[in-house]
Formats: C-alpha cells, sequence, structure tokens
C-alpha cells in the first residue's frame, strides 16, 4: 500500500505577522493569494489590518485542483 505523500511547503498555509506599513493588499501580493481569499481565510471585514497581528496565508490552489 503506497503511503501518503506530504504536500509541498508551498502548498501549506502558512502565517504571516503585519508589519508597520504593510496593507492586505501587499501581504496578497507578496504571497500570491487574492486579497479575497486572504480576508475569507481571516475573518476580515475590511482591508484594514494591525501591526503585529498574525495573518493566516490560506494555501496556494494549483490549476486543476479542486477547491
Amino acid at each position: 500500500m503506497d503511503e501518503p505523500t506530504a504536500a509541498p511547503t508551498s502548498m501549506l498555509a502558512s502565517s504571516h505577522v503585519v508589519g508597520r506599513g504593510e496593507t492586505l493588499s501587499l501581504i496578497a501580493q507578496r504571497h500570491g493569494v487574492g486579497v479575497d481569499r486572504l480576508r475569507q481565510a481571516n475573518r476580515l471585514r475590511g482591508d484594514r489590518v494591525r501591526v503585529g497581528e498574525r495573518l493566516t496565508i490560506p494555501a496556494a490552489i494549483m490549476a486543476g485542483t479542486p477547491e
């Protein structure tokens, strides 16, 4: 029986601590995710983030894989 293989690190959810001057859109762009997905993953209603806030960065979705 084959053992399941681990997903590549780039496919796993990670986190990001907001630094001074960072915006939600900048963080999303840096991590290659959409602002809407980032907002949804962190249950944010708007675009405001605070310095020191820890955000969950959702895993990237590969083309051809179900969401």
